[in-house]
């Protein structure tokens, strides 16, 4: 009924979910309830429908409790929120309202002196990326926002706080470092989506560089493939580097692309498996995983270095 916006049934739907949302708010152990967390499912899904769905569910504060419910102090609830919050953003007014919104700013109260800090959703991310529970899906949650927020162009986070861009990129590395390969998977997805913003930033980041690619060489086949799904995400973005002025493009147009493609290709023949995973057709098991892959190759095609791989490799 809600998907059907036009019949006008979704006015009377959202706001039964509002009674259901404020008789479970006034509940001090609703973390603690499977049908809570199964409530904000249902309004996070009824909501994202379309951008007047989405509009009216923020006006009745139906998402709030959703974006807010990421300061609870009980782990596997907030690991449930962090699943969950993707779906409000399924639309650009709700993308907008994450990242732009007052409820964006979340009040974390310290019991041990009774203060409340006001901490932006970014920043608690950020903060909660080394916790063993909930740390994989918080740096997976910072690449798909940014991801998303690219695809419906707004803008997304501030990364002008040098401290902020530092604790995350360490998060990051950490993770990759780690022994667990779904949080080495996030920490990729989330610097992939990062790499398209702030690449001069990531590159001096030697470290975090060298620890990404070298699992360019390890024996799981799903962190491997991670790898290079990342390499390609980066090389189907617009604007890999800054983009370039008028002057600069009429000037070093040539230049600018000599380094860029032969920088690429240069650093996927470097590591081991690449090609190994090109020809593996068991690393194909869903439709879109053969399209990144065929998005790599016609990368490659498309660059007048492909000799630096070889053409009996390419054929």
């Amino acid at each position: 009924l809600v998907s059907a916006p036009d019949t006008g049934v979704y006015h009377k739907i959202l706001q039964r979910l509002r009674d259901l949302l404020s008789d479970y708010l006034s509940r001090p152990s609703r973390e603690n309830s499977v049908e809570y967390v199964r409530l904000l499912e249902l309004v996070s899904k009824c909501c994202s429908v379309n951008d007047v769905v989405m509009a009216e569910s923020i006006a009745l504060g139906l998402v709030q409790p959703v974006v807010q419910g990421i300061q609870s102090s009980d782990a596997l609830f907030q690991l449930n929120i962090l699943d969950i919050i993707p779906n409000v953003c399924t639309t650009r007014t709700g993308l907008l309202y994450v990242f732009q919104s007052g409820t964006l700013y979340i009040s974390l109260v310290l019991y041990t002196t009774h203060t409340i800090w006001s901490i932006d959703l970014l920043t608690h991310l950020v903060a909660t990326a080394a916790h063993p529970l909930v740390g994989g899906n918080a740096l997976r949650l910072i690449g798909s926002f940014s991801t998303l927020a690219a695809t419906h162009s707004v803008q997304s986070w501030n990364w002008t706080d040098a401290a902020l861009a530092k604790a995350f990129l360490g998060a990051v590395e950490s993770a990759l470092q780690g022994g667990d390969p779904q949080k080495q998977i996030a920490a990729m997805d989330a610097v992939a989506a990062y790499f398209g913003i702030e690449l001069g930033l990531v590159l001096a980041h030697r470290s975090l560089c060298e620890a990404w690619l070298a699992l360019g060489k390890s024996t799981l086949l799903e962190v491997k493939s991670s790898v290079f799904m990342a390499v390609a995400t980066i090389l189907a973005r617009g604007t890999l580097l800054t983009p370039p002025t008028a002057v600069q493009l009429d000037e070093n147009a040539t230049l600018w692309t000599y380094h860029s493609r032969l920088f690429h290709a240069l650093a996927l023949h470097a590591y081991g498996g690449f090609i190994e995973y090109l020809v593996d057709r068991q690393t194909e098991p869903t439709k879109t995983t053969r399209e990144w892959k065929f998005a790599i190759v016609d990368a490659l095609l498309a660059s007048k270095f492909q000799h630096v791989l070889g053409m009996v490799t390419l054929c």
